[in-house]
């Protein structure tokens, strides 16, 4: 009886000492519980309004939920638990995507419309009740014809080289007339023209093609449309490639005009702060396109440009080899230009929009060890994805026994 006494007095001396072990776990496991209810609600929100897909963040979503929650109050117990579980799922609340804005308020200018990318993305846009500019290389093309009969009235569809200077300035005159003072609120610079072939078989007639279309033509365009999207506060976004940061063998125009948009990008991210103008990079891996669809037509022009000299120092037994094994490579591409079509909407509706999205998880990895692995040894990975350089042929003057 005295004891219990000694107790009481104790407790009263010490009110934090007072509550009981099992009323303690009961307030911990309530608090707890509204955590992680206020936390997975938010996140399928996420889910819904974002079209976040599955992957390493919303995973780690579920290990919070599911095991870090039991972790927390079951191993650290008290205070120090509940706070560390609180912060991990705010912390990782903060990094998943951020809702969109409506699309049915908003315009986009997209190039490169006639196939691919731009078609897909055009009437993906106009299907959301966007206002979509679609600019197109032919305005005669079969693509341009398809967006005519398929698309809502909304869509516009202009002629546009974007290496010729006058054809953009006119666009751009057209659609400031019909922007008004609201100004632009996306560009998406998609065109641009691809080869295949070894950088000392490229003749440079298709090398300043390349340069033409994928670099200064794109670095015009944006330039053209900066006014535009400041206006806004809107959003520049480039189509670039994984191998703008990770070059293969074949590749070398391709790869050095997209490596040249990624930084470009990286600058204007920088510059354009102070309009308050995000700027976006996009890095698809291989998609089967029709630009895919027409390699045959591509490898020829290669070949019909080449001077004599490098036909003599190759040979055409090689030059075939690098075609058929492109050709085994292009049928294993995706069709399916969803995951392209879902970073773009990312970029130009997400109210906080990303600096780079890569569509392609295997390739991020590969990219990111490319760039943290020794030069000796990124080498040989290169050396390890490159399935295109014959392996069985060499070129025909390495052939020829020395005299």
């Amino acid at each position: 009886m005295e004891m219990e006494q000694r107790q009481e007095l104790s407790s009263l001396k010490n009110p934090g000492m007072s509550i009981p072990e099992d009323e303690s776990f009961m307030m911990y496991s309530l608090l707890y519980s509204c955590v992680t209810v206020v936390f997975g609600v938010s996140v399928l929100l996420k889910f819904v309004n974002s079209e976040l897909r599955l992957g390493f963040r919303s995973v780690l979503s579920l290990v919070i939920l599911f095991v870090g929650e039991p972790l927390c109050q079951f191993a650290i117990q008290g205070h120090l638990g509940f706070a560390g579980f609180a912060c991990g799922c705010l912390i990782l609340y903060t990094t998943l995507p951020a809702s969109l804005f409506d699309a049915k308020d908003k315009t986009v200018l997209i190039t490169g419309c006639d196939s691919g990318f731009g078609h897909a993305l055009a009437k993906h846009f106009d299907q959301l009740g966007m206002r979509v500019y679609a600019t197109c290389h032919h305005g005669n093309s079969a693509g341009s014809h398809i967006l005519q009969s398929t698309c809502s009235s909304r869509l516009k569809i202009y002629e546009m080289d974007i290496t010729n200077e006058k054809q953009v300035d006119k666009v751009a005159e057209m659609i400031e007339g019909d922007v008004g003072s609201e100004g632009l609120w996306s560009l998406v610079n998609n065109a641009g023209i691809w080869y295949c072939s070894e950088a000392d078989m490229m003749p440079m007639l298709l090398f300043r093609e390349v340069v033409e279309v994928n670099q200064l033509g794109t670095i015009y365009v944006t330039k053209a449309f900066l006014p535009l999207l400041q206006l806004s506060k809107g959003r520049l976004i480039f189509i670039s490639s994984v191998v703008g940061r990770m070059p293969l063998p074949h590749f070398a125009a391709y790869s050095i005009t997209k490596a040249a948009v990624e930084a470009f990008a990286d600058i204007l991210r920088h510059e354009m702060k102070k309009w308050k103008v995000s700027v976006s990079v996009i890095e698809p891996n291989c998609f089967y396109t029709e630009a895919i669809v027409r390699r045959a037509e591509v490898f020829q022009k290669v070949w019909d440009h080449m001077d004599h000299a490098k036909r003599e120092q190759y040979g055409q037994k090689y030059f075939d080899a690098i075609t058929q094994k492109y050709d085994s490579l292009a049928v294993t591409f995706p069709q399916d230009l969803s995951p392209v079509i879902c970073c773009v909407k990312s970029a130009l509706l997400s109210r906080k929009p990303r600096s780079r999205y890569v569509t392609d998880r295997g390739a991020e990895f590969l990219m990111w060890l490319h760039s943290v692995l020794p030069t000796w040894l990124g080498d040989k990975l290169v050396d390890t994805v490159d399935v295109v350089t014959p392996k069985s042929v060499c070129p025909e003057t390495l052939m020829k026994p020395e005299t």
